[in-house]
């Protein structure tokens, strides 16, 4: 039988008398039952979630992809695994990186970026700073409508400028983009004196 004269928890004498009428009504066999359930339970998420064989990939190393005028090229937001201080996480990336692959075009390109969403949240493309047609400008609910899980979307992207440029999500920036979705546009300067 559990002691509870021997447990002095810092509460009030209320405590003390609360603690004191459960371990009456519970016999050592059933608060020993119920404690080991509790650690498997514990332990049993805490091991899921370690899990190294999981279907979702790990994080890739971040490309840089060279697009000519006229390309088409396939971006997939998805979950990606990825460890830091030794532990693994869940993340999300672009075509599998973090960040996402850098996108290098010469300035006046035109492409076509294939886009689809692989993860099971809403989300969008915006191609921060990049002049374009404002139906591709990704700035859900407000130029476009969010893309829906398992959803593709393609958009005719135009580099009027030179510089460095980026893309990320404009639906729930502060879980997707923070936690991975996110990459760079690199437009190569059409004049060579640039």
């Amino acid at each position: 039988m559990l002691n509870y004269k021997s447990f002095t928890p810092p509460f009030t004498e209320r405590w003390k008398k609360i603690f004191k009428t459960m371990v009456k009504r519970l016999n050592n066999k059933i608060f020993i039952i119920a404690l080991v359930i509790i650690l498997l339970v514990i332990f049993g998420v805490y091991f899921l979630t370690q899990n190294t064989n999981s279907p979702i990939p790990l994080v890739k190393q971040s490309q840089i992809i060279e697009l000519k005028n006229g390309d088409s090229y396939d971006l997939n937001a998805k979950y990606v695994k990825k460890e830091i201080n030794g532990r693994m996480f869940t993340m999300l990336g672009y075509n599998g990186m973090i960040p996402g692959p850098m996108i290098k075009v010469v300035q006046g390109s035109e492409i076509t970026i294939n886009f689809k969403n692989n993860f099971d949240m809403d989300t969008a493309l915006h191609s921060h700073g990049v002049r374009m047609d404002n139906e591709f400008d990704g700035a859900s609910p407000v130029t476009q409508s969010p893309i829906k899980p398992r959803e593709t979307l393609t958009y005719k992207l135009k580099f009027p400028d030179a510089g460095m440029y980026w893309y990320h999500p404009h639906i729930r920036g502060d879980y997707q983009q923070e936690l991975g979705l996110y990459g760079n546009y690199f437009v190569i300067p059409s004049d060579k004196n640039y």
